[in-house]
C-alpha cells in the first residue's frame, strides 16, 4: 500500500491576548490628567511593553486607582515624560517613545467615552537613523533614549539619541491653546556628531589613550561619539545646553568590566562627558566643554550647579563649567574604574563608609539637594548635598519588588497641606509638621511588585541629627519595610560617633583654664588619629527621613515562564452518576488548576488562574435537583425556596455532624459537605392550614421571594385560572414557632387580561419597614408596588407612552415601527447617595430630591464647539455647579443618605429614573435623569441626545439592573473612589452591557453612565441551536411553544459581601461576574463542576443567590448557584459556596480575559513546576527553583597578612609564572594535564578600606522542591544543587525499565507487555564555575524517585530520593523530554547541539540514538513519534524517530538562521503547524508540506504565516480548544463525556478536533493562538481590514506596521523578502462586540456579512482560547 502524503492543508491562525502585562511597571512619570485644581495630586501614569495605564490616588486611603488603561497599543514604551500643560488646571500631555523603528509620539488622553490615546504629533525618526548607520542593521535594533527640557512654560526641546549613539535628533514643541502640543520643525536637527567630537577628543586629551594613533574616524561608521549612555540638560544657561555621556571611540569604544582592574593595557579608559549648545530654530550646536569620567559611568542626572554622573562605584559631580567637583566612593573598589587624574573621597562624616554596588539603581530627585537612590534590589538610600554629596543609608528594603526598574517623586510640599498622607505618615513627631517636605516615591518593577510610598524630610543640623540617632536607625513602619539583616547595628560607626562627641566636648587642657579649640576638619582620613588629635566636626545642615511608609502595593506577576495543570486539593468523592460519566479507574482529585511560574527574586512565586465556581474547597453543601426554575434565598432563616415548574419547595441550611454522605430524599440527592447539608421541609408539618391553601402548591407558580424581617417574608405567586388567565398574589409569611402561618395576603390588582413578563427583586426601603417591587406586562404596561409588614399597600402605574419620532425613509418599517413604541420593557429598584440623580437642592430642608432641567441645549452651542474644537465648558460647568452655604460647602444631600429610586427602560432604547417619593406623592413625578440608546450599546448614556438607531436589528433591555461594584462598605451604597456604580443590561438578544456611572467630581452627581468594554459575548451560539435541535429530533428535549408568553425570570442578580466584593452575577448564556479591581469594574467567566453541555437549556446557571451563609453582620455571605448538571437531560445541582475568590487579597489580581489570578508568593525564582501523577488522594508538585542572593565580600577587604607578607607570595607567585613559562619554551609542558588549570587568574580588584568596603555581588542557588498545594504550597522536601551548578530544565515522567542490553539479539524483540515503568523526576543542569567562559560547558542529568506512604492514616513526609546521575560534557542540558514509541519509553536528553536518546536500564541510562543540530538546542517538543528541535541559531529541525533501527532522522528543516525562543504545535482535524517564536518577537508558522514546491522536494519547512507578536516567551502549550457548548465546565472531561452520549457525530469534524497553543510572556500578559476554520477565517480577515480603517488606534500608531514580521539582522537571515502575514489579530476584531449596533451594522454591511453571523464567530473564537 502506498504511503499517504501528509495533510498540507493550512491551518489558519489567529492570536488573542488573554490579557496584557498591566501589572508590571517599566517605565513611570506624574502628569495631570484629571485634576481639576493646581493643588490635587497628580495622576501615576506607568507603561509596560505595549500597556499603559493611568492612575490616580485616592485622598482618604492612598490606594492607587484605576483611571484609564490602554493595553494593545501598536508600539512598545521604550520612553515616557510628561510636558506641563502652561495652563493650569488643564491636562498633561505626554510624550512617548516607542521600540523597534524609532518613533516619538506626543498624546493627549481624549475625555469622552470612547477613550482614546489622541496623537497631535508622531515623529517617524528612521529616516536620520537609517541615514547614518551607512546599511548596517544593529542601531536599529537600539531602543530610542531621549531627555526633554521645558523652558519657558509653552516651549519643550526634545532630544532623541538613535541607534545608541549613530545619531541624535533635536526638536522643539509648542503649546497652542487650539491644537496643543505639536512640532514646530518640518524636520528634526540632526546633529552634525562627527564634526563635533573633534573638540570633545580634543578637549578630552582622547589622543593620549593607548592605540588611538592607530584608528582612523574616517574609516568608520561611528559617530565620533561612541556609544551615548546618556543625556541631560544643564540649567545656568540662556540656550538649551544639554551634557552627553558617550564613550571615546578613539580607544575601542566602552570598557570591558572585566579589564577595569588592569593598571595598564588599551580596555581601561574612561568616559566622555560633553557639554553640547543648542539652537534648534537655526540648526547650529557647538561644543563647550569636555571631561573624562569613571570608565563605569551608567547615567547623567542634571542638578542645580551642574550634573551628577551615576557610576558603578562612585558618585561624580561636575560643574556647569566641566569641572569635577567631586567623585564619591561607593564601595573600596572605585579606584579600578576611576582615571587617575581624579581624585576620589569616601563617604563624608557623619555617614559611614559604603560597600555597594550602583549598577541596577535608580536615582529620583525631591529638591535640587536632595533625592533617593534606590538599588538593584530595593535597598533605600537618602542622597543629599549639604557641602558636598552624601549618602545616607536608611537600612530599609522595599519588599517583593524583584529588581528595581524606575523610580519617580513627586513631592507635596508640608505634610499639613497634603490630604493624601495625612494621618499616614508614621513615626513622625507633629510637633515638627510644619517644617517637614514630604512627597510620594514610586518604585516600579517589571520584574516583580511595584510600591507607592509616602515620606517625610526634615532639614536639620548635624548636632540635632546625632542626637536623635535617626542617621543609624530610622523611624520606619515595621510592616511596610524590612530592615536588612547585619546592618542593624554598626560597632565602628558607634565608636566614631562616640569619639567625635568626647572630641567636641572634651574638658579644658590647658594651664591657664581656657577652652582647647578645635579646629575645623576638612580631612575625612582621621580614622588612625587618637581622639585629642582630632579636629572638630564641621556642623552643617543635612535632610533626615523621618518617615517612609509604604502606601500601596501594585501586585505584578512578572514574567510568566512553563506552567502545568493540576490539582490543587485532596480527593472528593464523587455522586455515583459523575463515576458512570467520568468512568474513572483512579481517586478524584481536587479542582483543576492552572499554575505558571512568575516573578523573579523575592517577588518569585506561582500564579493559580482560576474562575469562580471551579474551586470545590469552597464548596460548603451539594444537592441534585430537576425541572426547577429558579432559586431564591431567605438569609435571616436560613432557607432556600425553589420554584418549580408547578408549586415550590423549601429546603433548610443546617450544619452537618457527620463525615460527607450521599442520602436520597424523594427524587432529591444530599450531598453532604464539610460542615453544612441541605434538608427538605415538609411542608404539610411546616405551614398551617391557612398557608397550604394560599400557597396552593399543586397549582400557583412562586415568581419571586423576599425577607423584610427576621421572622417574615414575602412571597409572589401565580395561580392559573380556567381562562388561562393568572391571578397575581403576594403572601407576607412568618415563622414563629416551627409553623409558618399567613400573616397578609395581598392582591396584586392585575387585571385579568395582563401577564406579568417580569418582576424586580424585593428592594427595603431605607426604613427596612417596606418593600418596593415592580413588574412589567406583555402589553408594555407596568406597576411599582410598596408593601409594609403592617399591612399597608400601594400601587403606582407606568403606562406605555408614544415613542420618538422615527424617520421611515432611514430605517425599514418594521424596525422603525419597533422603535416607535414606548413599551416598558424593564425595570429596577434601587438605593442610591440622595443627589446622585441631583444637581442642585433648592431647600436643604426638603427630603425630596430635586429634577434639573438640563436638556435644552443651544443651537448657538454646537456650533461654536464645531467651529472652535469645544463649547462653553466653563460656563456650563459653573451652571451645574450646586448651590453653596454660607461656609462654602455645597448644599447637596450627604451620601449617608439614602433614596429609593425606580428605572423604568422603554422598548425605543429610552431610560428613565424615577424618585419613589415622588412616585407616589399625589404630583406628578418628573424623571431625574433620561438617557436614550440604553439597550443599543451605545458608548455614553447622557443627557437627551436620540443616537443612530439599529438599521436592521430589533433590539430592547429584557432586563436592567443598578448596583454598586467594588469593595463592601458599611454604608451601603455610599460614593467613593473605590466603589463605582454601574447598570447591567440585558437585551433580547442575549447580550449584557455593563456601564459604569460617571460623577462630577465637585458634586458627586451622576452626569452619565460610560460603557465598560468586556470583550464578552453572552448571547447563545448558533452551535447550541443546532444542539438543542438535534436533542428534539432525538426526543431527548420536549418540543416548547415559542409564541407562547413566558414569565422571565432574573438573570442578573446584584450581590454584597461576597469575598468583600460587591457586584453582580449574570446567569447569561456565558454566566459572568462583574466585580471591581482598584475602581476599575471587572468581569470573571464562571464554570460549574460537571455543567451539562449548552444548548438543552438556554442558560447553564438558571438559579443565583447570596446571603443564606452569613452568620453575622459584615461576614461572608457565600452563595448558591442552581447549574444544569451531566447525566439526564433536564438534571440540575444546588451548590452552595462559602465564597468567591480570595479577591479581597494583595495578592489577588483580575487582569482581564475573564480570569482571576492568584499569586502565592514564595521569594524565590522558580524555573519550572509539573504534577508528580500517582501519589494517591494528595496532588504534588515538583517545583524547580533559583535563590537569588547577594554574597557577602566583606572578607576582601582585609587578607589579614602583613605587607612583608604580601610582597613575599607577589614574587613567590611571579617565579612560577616564569618557570612554566620556560618549560613550555624547552617543551616540557604537561600535555596531559588539564589546560584550564594553567589559566592564571589576576587579582587585579584591590579594596581600599579608606574608601569603602567590597560590595557585595549577586549569585544564585539551585535546588529541586516537592510542595503539597492542600497544605498551603509548603515545601514537603528539597534537594540542593551543587555550588556553580545552575538548574535548566526539569521533567516529570516514566521510563521503562529495559533488561537487556542496547545491541543485543533480544533487545528489538521485547514487547511493551515485557516492560515495567518507572517514576522519576529528571533534573537538566549546566555547570558555570570560576573558569566562566574559558572552558566548553558541560551539565547533568539527575534522577529522583518520591518515596512516601500513600496510606491516608500515615502522617508520613514523602520524599525526594536521589537515584542516579550522569555528566554530559559536550555542552549543558537545556531540554528533557519523554519518547514514547510503540509502548517504550526513554528519556531524550538536548545538550548543547546534540540530541540523545537514552533508555533506563540496569540502574543507569544507556545511549541508543543521537542527532547533531548546528549550534545549541534550546527546546524539543514530542508527539508520537516525531520530533521538532529549536536551535538557539539554526531555526528548526523535524525529525522522526525509527523504531526499528533505533534512529532519529532529519524530515525537513528551516534553513533560514533564525533564533527561536519557544516552539509549539498548533493542529485542527488532521492538519498541523509547527509555531516558533524567535528573538524578535516574532511568531512563523511552519508546515511539513513534501509536496509543495515551496519544500524544495520535502526537505525545507514551508512557511505559511507570520506576525509580529511584540513580547516574548520562553514556552509555547498546546491546549484542547473547546466549543461554546462546553466552555462553561470546570471538568471539560465529563461534559464532553455527555455531549458525545447525546451527540454520536460530535468529534468527527475538524472544528471539534483542535489544538491551540497558550504562552505566558515575560512582560506579565497571557495570551492564546487557535486555528481557525476557512469561512470564518476569510471573514474575520475582511473585518480585520474594515476595523483598521474605521476604528481610532491610540497614538496614531499604524496596526498593519505593528504586525508585520520584523526581519532579522542575521547576516544571511531572510533570503524570502516575502512577508507571509496570514494571521487574523484578535485583539483588534474583538473590538468588534464592544461597538454600538450601528456601528456594527455599518461594519457588517462593508464585508457583506450580518452582525450576528460575526458576533457567532467571535464567540467561537473567544471560546476557543478559554484556557481557564
Amino acid at each position: 500500500m502506498a504511503r499517504r502524503a501528509p495533510n498540507s492543508r493550512p491551518v489558519h491562525p489567529c492570536y488573542l491576548s488573554i490579557w496584557e502585562g498591566s501589572g508590571g511597571c517599566e517605565f513611570s512619570t506624574w502628569a495631570s490628567i484629571d485634576a481639576e485644581t493646581e493643588n490635587d495630586v497628580p495622576n501615576l501614569v506607568t507603561a509596560q511593553g505595549s500597556t499603559l495605564t493611568i492612575f490616580s490616588i485616592d485622598q482618604a486611603t492612598g490606594k492607587l486607582l484605576f483611571l484609564e488603561s490602554f493595553p494593545n497599543l501598536y508600539g512598545n514604551v521604550c520612553f515616557i515624560e510628561t510636558l506641563k500643560n502652561p495652563n493650569r488646571n488643564h491636562s498633561d500631555s505626554l510624550l512617548l517613545g516607542f521600540s523597534g523603528l524609532p518613533r516619538l509620539a506626543v498624546v493627549s488622553v481624549k475625555k469622552s467615552s470612547e477613550k482614546l490615546l489622541l496623537g497631535t504629533t508622531l515623529l517617524d525618526l528612521t529616516l536620520p537613523l537609517q541615514e547614518l548607520s551607512y546599511g548596517s542593521v544593529a542601531p536599529l535594533e537600539q531602543d530610542l533614549q531621549a531627555t526633554l527640557l521645558q523652558n519657558p512654560s509653552n516651549t519643550a526641546t526634545v532630544v532623541v539619541t538613535l541607534g545608541g549613539g549613530v545619531s541624535m535628533a533635536c526638536l522643539q514643541l509648542k503649546y497652542t491653546q487650539a491644537a496643543g502640543w505639536q512640532s514646530i520643525n518640518e524636520e528634526p536637527y540632526v546633529l552634525p556628531l562627527q564634526s563635533l567630537s573633534a573638540a570633545t577628543l580634543d578637549e578630552s586629551a582622547g589622543a593620549n589613550v593607548l592605540g588611538s594613533g592607530n584608528r582612523d574616524l574616517n574609516q568608520s561608521i561611528v559617530s565620533g561619539f561612541g556609544d551615548i549612555l546618556g543625556t541631560a540638560f544643564l540649567p545656568g544657561y540662556l540656550e538649551p545646553t544639554m551634557v552627553v555621556l558617550h564613550s571615546n571611540p578613539l580607544s575601542g569604544g566602552r570598557a570591558w568590566p572585566g579589564r577595569l582592574g588592569r593598571e595598564s593595557g588599551g580596555t581601561r579608559h574612561g568616559m566622555i562627558l560633553s557639554s553640547i549648545a543648542l539652537t534648534v530654530s537655526h540648526c547650529r550646536s557647538a561644543i563647550l566643554w569636555s571631561t573624562q569620567v569613571p570608565a563605569d559611568a551608567l547615567q547623567v542626572y542634571p542638578t542645580s550647579n551642574g550634573c551628577l554622573v551615576h557610576c558603578a562605584n562612585s558618585m561624580l559631580a561636575v560643574g556647569n563649567t566641566g569641572q569635577i567637583q567631586q567623585c564619591l566612593a561607593v564601595n573600596g573598589w572605585v579606584k579600578a574604574s576611576v582615571p587617575s587624574e581624579i581624585t576620589v573621597t569616601p563617604n563624608p562624616w557623619p555617614f559611614p563608609k559604603l560597600a555597594i554596588a550602583l549598577d541596577g539603581a535608580k536615582i529620583s530627585f525631591v529638591t535640587d539637594k536632595a533625592g533617593f537612590c534606590v538599588l538593584r534590589h530595593g535597598q533605600v538610600y537618602l542622597l543629599q548635598y549639604t557641602d558636598s554629596w552624601s549618602l545616607l543609608p536608611l537600612y530599609t528594603n522595599i519588599g517583593a519588588l524583584g529588581q528595581i526598574e524606575n523610580l519617580t517623586c513627586w513631592p507635596l510640599g508640608k505634610v499639613i497641606s497634603s490630604k493624601v498622607l495625612e494621618g499616614k505618615l508614621s513615626g513622625i513627631d507633629k510637633s515638627k509638621l510644619s517644617v517637614m517636605d514630604t512627597g510620594l516615591l514610586f518604585a516600579g518593577s517589571r520584574l516583580g511588585d511595584s510600591s507607592l510610598l509616602g515620606f517625610a524630610l526634615e532639614t536639620t543640623s548635624v548636632a540635632d541629627a546625632l542626637e536623635g540617632d535617626s542617621i543609624v536607625h530610622p523611624k520606619l513602619e515595621p510592616y511596610s519595610v524590612s530592615a536588612m539583616p547585619g546592618e542593624g547595628e554598626s560597632s565602628e560607626y558607634d565608636m566614631i560617633l562616640e569619639a567625635e562627641e568626647e572630641a567636641l566636648y572634651a574638658a579644658p587642657t590647658t594651664t591657664d583654664g581656657s577652652p582647647t579649640l578645635i579646629p575645623a576638619s576638612d580631612d575625612e582620613y582621621t580614622d588612625s588619629l587618637s581622639i585629642q588629635e582630632r579636629k572638630r566636626a564641621r556642623l552643617s545642615r543635612l535632610f533626615l527621613a523621618r518617615s517612609l511608609t509604604v502606601l500601596d502595593s501594585l501586585t505584578a506577576l512578572g514574567p510568566l515562564g512553563s506552567g502545568c495543570t493540576g490539582p490543587l486539593s485532596e480527593a472528593i468523592t464523587p455522586t455515583t452518576e459523575e463515576e458512570i460519566v467520568l468512568e474513572e479507574k483512579t481517586p478524584s482529585l481536587g479542582a483543576t488548576g492552572y499554575i505558571f511560574p512568575c516573578g523573579y527574586g523575592s517577588s518569585g512565586g506561582l500564579a493559580l488562574l482560576t474562575t469562580p465556581g471551579r474551586d470545590d474547597r469552597s464548596i460548603v453543601a451539594e444537592e441534585d435537583c430537576v425541572s426547577t426554575s429558579a432559586m431564591f434565598s431567605l438569609p435571616a432563616h436560613r432557607l432556600v425556596v425553589l420554584s418549580m415548574e408547578v408549586g415550590m419547595r423549601f429546603l433548610r441550611l443546617e450544619e452537618s455532624s457527620g463525615a460527607n454522605s450521599s442520602v436520597k430524599v424523594d427524587e432529591a440527592e444530599q450531598v453532604q459537605q464539610d460542615n453544612a447539608v441541605l434538608k427538605e421541609i415538609d411542608l404539610e408539618q411546616w405551614c398551617t392550614a391557612d398557608a397550604l391553601q394560599s400557597l396552593s402548591i399543586n397549582s400557583s407558580v412562586l415568581l419571586t421571594a423576599g425577607e423584610i424581617a427576621s421572622q417574615d417574608f414575602f412571597v409572589v405567586l401565580g395561580i392559573p385560572n380556567e381562562n388561562a388567565s393568572m391571578t397575581y398574589s403576594c403572601l407576607l409569611l412568618s415563622e414563629g414557632s416551627g409553623q409558618l402561618s399567613v400573616k397578609f395576603n395581598f392582591d396584586m390588582s392585575i387585571p385579568n387580561d395582563e401577564v406579568v413578563s417580569s418582576l424586580t427583586p424585593f428592594c427595603k426601603d431605607t426604613m427596612g419597614t417596606e418593600v418596593l417591587i415592580a413588574c412589567t406586562f406583555f402589553s408594555g404596561g407596568s406597576k411599582l408596588f410598596r408593601f409594609s409588614n403592617e399591612g399597608a399597600f400601594e400601587t403606582r402605574n407606568f403606562d406605555a407612552e408614544l415613542g420618538m419620532d422615527i424617520d421611515s425613509e432611514s430605517n425599514e418599517d418594521e424596525e422603525a415601527a419597533f422603535y416607535s413604541r414606548g413599551n416598558v420593557v424593564s425595570m429596577d429598584v434601587f438605593h442610591a447617595p440622595k443627589g446622585a440623580f441631583s444637581l442642585h437642592t433648592s431647600d436643604p430642608s426638603d427630603k425630596e430630591l430635586q429634577m434639573t432641567d438640563n436638556s435644552a441645549v443651544s443651537d448657538d452651542d454646537d456650533d461654536d464647539e464645531g467651529l472652535y474644537g469645544s463649547s462653553n465648558d466653563e460656563h456650563d460647568e459653573q451652571s451645574r455647579r450646586p448651590a453653596q452655604k454660607d461656609d462654602g460647602t455645597p448644599e447637596y444631600g450627604t451620601p449617608e443618605e439614602f433614596v429609593s429610586l425606580v428605572a423604568i427602560c422603554r422598548q425605543s432604547g429610552k431610560l428613565e429614573i424615577y424618585s419613589v417619593s415622588d412616585v407616589f406623592s399625589d404630583k406628578e413625578a418628573s424623571p431625574l435623569f433620561v438617557a436614550f440608546g440604553a439597550s443599543h450599546g451605545v458608548s455614553e448614556l447622557q443627557g437627551i441626545t436620540v443616537p443612530r438607531l439599529p438599521r436592521s436589528h430589533t433590539v430592547s433591555a429584557s432586563e436592567i439592573r443598578f448596583f454598586f461594584c467594588g469593595p463592601s462598605s458599611k454604608t451601603k451604597g455610599k460614593f467613593d473612589a473605590s466603589r463605582i456604580f454601574c447598570l447591567a443590561i440585558e437585551t433580547n438578544h442575549g447580550d449584557t452591557l455593563l456601564y459604569s456611572a460617571e460623577l462630577s467630581r465637585r458634586t458627586k452627581t451622576v452626569e452619565s453612565f460610560t460603557r465598560v468594554p468586556t470583550k464578552h459575548i453572552t448571547r447563545p451560539s448558533r452551535e447550541q441551536g443546532k444542539h438543542l435541535t438535534k436533542l428534539r429530533r432525538h426526543r431527548m428535549v420536549s418540543q416548547r411553544d415559542e409564541g407562547k408568553q413566558q414569565f422571565r425570570y432574573n438573570r442578573l442578580f446584584a450581590f454584597q459581601n461576597l469575598s468583600g466584593q460587591d457586584g453582580l452575577f449574570a446567569a447569561v448564556s456565558r454566566p459572568a461576574w462583574f466585580v471591581a479591581e482598584r475602581g476599575r469594574p471587572m468581569m470573571l467567566c464562571h464554570r460549574s463542576r460537571h455543567a451539562a453541555p449548552a444548548g438543552a437549556s438556554p442558560r447553564p446557571v438558571t438559579g443565583f443567590c447570596s446571603g443564606l451563609l452569613q452568620a453575622a453582620p459584615g461576614l461572608d455571605w457565600g452563595f448558591m448557584t442552581l447549574h444544569e448538571r451531566v447525566g439526564r437531560v433536564g438534571s440540575q445541582r444546588i451548590t452552595v459556596f462559602d465564597s468567591l475568590l480570595d479577591l479581597s487579597s494583595s495578592h489577588g489580581l483580575i487582569p482581564g480575559g475573564g480570569i482571576f489570578v492568584q499569586k502565592i508568593p514564595l521569594g524565590v525564582t522558580v524555573r519550572r513546576i509539573q504534577l508528580i501523577e500517582g501519589t494517591g488522594s494528595k496532588p504534588l508538585y515538583a517545583v524547580m527553583i533559583s535563590r537569588e542572593n547577594e554574597s557577602d565580600l566583606s572578607l576582601l577587604n582585609t587578607d589579614g597578612l602583613s605587607a612583608e607578607e604580601r610582597q613575599r607570595i607577589a614574587e613567590e607567585k611571579e617565579n612560577a609564572m616564569i618557570k612554566r613559562q620556560v618549560e613550555a619554551d624547552l617543551g616540557g609542558f604537561d600535555m596531559e594535564q588539564e589546560w584550564v588549570e594553567e589559566i592564571e587568574r589576576e587579582d587585579c580588584f584591590q579594596v581600599d578600606t579608606k574608601l569603602g568596603g567590597a560590595p557585595p555581588i549577586p549569585s544564585s542557588t539551585h535546588s529541586l522542591w516537592i510542595v503539597d498545594p492542600s497544605a498551603g504550597w509548603v515545601v514537603m522536601d528539597s534537594y540542593e544543587l551543587e555550588q556553580h551548578e545552575h538548574a535548566m530544565t526539569m521533567q516529570v515522567l516514566n521510563l521503562s525499565e529495559f533488561t537487556e542490553v542496547p545491541g543485543t539479539v533480544n533487545d528489538t524483540s521485547i514487547s511493551e507487555e515485557d516492560l515495567e515503568t518507572r517514576p522519576f523526576i529528571a533534573i537538566g543542569t549546566a555547570i558555570v564555575d570560576k573558569d566562566g567562559e574559558d572552558v566548553s560547558g558541560k551539565g547533568r542529568v539527575l534522577l529522583f524517585e518520591l518515596k512516601q506512604n500513600v496510606s491516608r492514616s500515615s502522617n508520613a513526609q514523602p520524599e525526594l530520593n536521589f537515584v542516579y546521575e550522569k555528566t554530559i560534557f559536550h555542552g549543558p542540558v537545556t531540554s528533557l523530554s519523554c519518547l514514547i514509541s510503540e509502548g517504550k519509553s526513554r528519556l531524550v536528553i538536548a545538550a548543547g547541539a546534540d540530541i540523545n536518546v537514552e533508555q533506563w536500564g540496569a540502574d543507569k541510562l544507556t545511549q541508543v540514538g543521537f542527532f547533531r543540530a548546528t549550534m545549541s538546542i534550546s527546546d524539543t517538543k514530542l508527539f508520537k513519534n516525531f520530533m521538532v528541535l529549536s536551535d538557539a541559531y539554526d531555526s528548526l529541525y523535524f525529525l522522526i524517530w525509527r523504531e526499528s533501527d533505533k534512529s532519529l532522522t532529519l524530515l525537513a528543516k528551516d534553513y533560514d538562521p533564525i533564533p527561536v525562543y519557544a516552539s509549539g504545535l498548533l493542529s485542527r482535524g488532521g492538519s498541523l503547524d509547527i509555531v516558533c517564536h524567535d528573538d524578535r518577537e516574532n511568531l512563523q508558522f511552519f508546515q511539513y508540506a513534501p509536496g509543495d514546491a515551496a519544500a524544495r522536494g520535502g526537505n525545507r519547512l514551508v512557511c505559511r504565516a507570520d506576525f509580529h507578536l511584540g513580547s516574548q516567551t520562553t514556552d509555547l502549550q498546546s491546549y484542547f480548544c473547546r466549543s461554546s457548548l462546553l466552555v462553561n465546565s470546570s471538568t471539560p472531561s465529563s461534559s464532553l463525556a455527555a455531549l458525545k452520549q447525546q451527540d454520536k457525530l460530535y468529534g468527527k469534524s475538524d472544528d471539534d478536533q483542535r489544538l491551540g497553543v497558550h504562552f505566558g510572556t515575560s512582560d506579565g500578559g497571557y495570551g492564546a493562538i487557535v486555528p481557525l476554520s476557512e469561512p470564518i477565517y476569510w471573514r474575520l480577515t475582511a473585518l480585520q481590514s474594515v476595523m483598521v480603517n474605521a476604528l481610532e488606534s491610540d497614538c496614531s500608531l499604524s496596526q498593519r506596521a505593528w504586525r508585520l514580521y520584523r526581519r532579522t539582522p542575521r547576516r544571511g537571515g531572510c533570503r524570502q523578502n516575502e512577508r507571509k502575514k496570514g494571521v487574523i489579530d484578535g485583539d483588534l476584531v474583538t473590538r468588534f462586540i464592544d461597538l454600538p449596533i450601528s456601528h456594527q451594522e455599518e461594519i457588517a454591511s462593508a464585508i457583506g456579512s450580518t452582525v450576528d453571523l460575526i458576533l457567532d464567530n467571535l464567540l467561537e473564537l473567544a471560546c476557543s482560547t478559554k484556557v481557564v
